[in-house]
């Protein structure tokens, strides 16, 4: 009877079963650990343990749990994709995958990307299970390795083929389905924003503006672009898209063309955050008070906010929410995009040094240069032709610096150089650091332009040019 309330599990076992029962519990809390051997008692023979003996020891022995054997791969190793894909192309197309903010965004480190939810995992999961995504993600990363090395031979050309062309057999046969599903029409819209992105890359025009055009209507039948309010970063990707088309093409914007329908992004009205005032940097007048466009104006405004806050957090190792990126992003680049009227040569220039200076931020793309020439010929034009002493010293400098750092070329090298020299001497910047600050008085993000611009700053004073610029000033 006593036994019998030892092992009911109702009553305190023995002191020698409390003690087998404990040890039995210690081998799953030691699982993986050494132990020292012990040097003071004799080292049992294994063979001459019995599986039915009562001994503590015995039980231990023929439960003992062999090491854990270190990690294997990583944690993509056994990840199951969509359809099978040669090893190499997949490792490439995970490196891409896990550099694509950086290539994609300017600003990616210092905007949050990411929040635990479904959405922000979405890019990736696709991966796992729809094909057309899949290829079309697959035929991009390959585009875009050919258009950083410059080398792309015949093999690689035709694997890249292959997917482009799963991706547009799949794409099609898609979008004649006519699926209602949110996910389906996720991943499609995604899959013709890759081919879309690609075919402007390469400077496919005609391609570009099709894809481009198809994006619009598949918006349109969510019932437009705001119907994408849950999923900011696709909202994001639109509007690169269609602004970057628009700038380089000299073409109509497809979103927001009818404020009417489709309302403007309104500006962000936060205060700028600044070190010791509601200020930006030394002064921002010497542009501002160059506008006469109200338009204009308040997209200044809006950008100087913008860039206070983004040299703030990264001053303090913050993440903006990527909310703010696609607020300023809509809100400046589309208005001053979308000026229709005529401005006078000043605004005019401003215009142009506004877009090539949002460009530069929110639209480049990583170890490209941009293969159009709409935006920096207009611009180059528009300087060269800038009457003389219609605009303050400083704010020539930058829009000089502005087209140096974002559109121009070496080529343009023998006006710009000159040019600069000129201004700079009459400006008095002896130094990088001096200029800077001057600089951080209008639009500037440390983070982007202070080294690209130390290296023009340091150019124009190694190479020496003829000073027939001095009539300009």
């Amino acid at each position: 009877m006593a036994a019998q309330k030892e092992n009911d599990g109702l009553h305190k076992a023995g002191s020698d079963k409390r003690r087998l029962i404990r040890q039995h519990v210690m081998v799953g809390k030691n699982r993986g650990k050494t132990r020292k051997p012990n040097t003071k008692t004799p080292r049992r023979d294994l063979g001459s343990s019995r599986l039915d003996s009562d001994e503590p020891s015995a039980l231990v022995l023929k439960m003992r749990y062999p090491s854990i054997p270190n990690k294997v791969g990583n944690e993509l190793s056994f990840s199951r994709f969509a359809a099978p894909i040669e090893p190499a192309l997949l490792q490439e197309m995970l490196r891409f995958c896990f550099m694509a903010k950086r290539i994609m965004y300017p600003l990616a480190d210092h905007i949050d990307f990411h929040k635990n939810d479904k959405i922000d995992t979405l890019w990736f999961d696709l991966l796992t299970y729809d094909v057309a995504y899949l290829h079309s993600v697959v035929f991009l990363c390959q585009s875009y390795s050919s258009l950083v090395s410059g080398i792309q031979t015949s093999s690689s050309a035709c694997r890249g083929m292959v997917h482009y062309s799963e991706a547009l057999r799949l794409l099609r046969e898609r979008i004649s389905g006519q699926s209602e599903e949110r996910e389906t029409w996720n991943s499609t819209i995604l899959v013709v924003l890759y081919l879309a992105t690609h075919a402007h890359l390469v400077g496919d025009i005609s391609s570009a503006k099709h894809h481009l055009q198809g994006l619009r209507k598949m918006a349109d039948l969510k019932g437009g672009i705001y119907a994408f309010r849950y999923n900011p970063k696709l909202i994001i990707e639109l509007m690169k898209c269609d602004l970057a088309m628009a700038i380089n093409y000299g073409m109509e914007t497809v979103f927001f063309e009818d404020p009417s329908l489709e309302p403007l992004i309104p500006y962000d009205l936060t205060p700028p955050i600044t070190e010791t005032s509601p200020g930006v940097g030394a002064s921002p007048q010497p542009v501002a008070s160059s506008i006469c466009c109200t338009d204009l104006q308040q997209a200044w405004t809006a950008m100087i906010r913008f860039c206070s806050a983004i040299n703030y957090a990264t001053k303090r190792g913050l993440r903006l929410p990527k909310e703010v990126l696609l607020t300023n992003m809509g809100s400046v680049m589309y208005r001053v995009v979308c000026i229709k009227y005529e401005l006078n040569p000043v605004d005019e220039t401003i215009r142009l040094g506004l877009l090539a200076f949002s460009s530069h931020v929110f639209l480049r793309v990583r170890n490209i240069p941009s293969p159009h020439t709409y935006l920096p010929n207009i611009y180059r034009d528009r300087l060269l032709s800038l009457p003389p002493g219609q605009i303050p010293l400083l704010s020539l400098v930058w829009l000089l610096m502005v087209g140096g750092i974002s559109l121009f070329t070496p080529a343009d090298d023998h006006w710009l150089l000159p040019w600069l020299r000129v201004c700079l001497t009459a400006l008095e910047a002896n130094n990088w650091d001096e200029l800077q600050d001057k600089l951080k008085g209008l639009l500037w993000i440390d983070a982007l332009h202070n080294k690209p611009g130390k290296t023009i700053f340091d150019t124009v004073y190694r190479v020496s040019g003829p000073r027939d610029f001095d009539s300009r000033l």
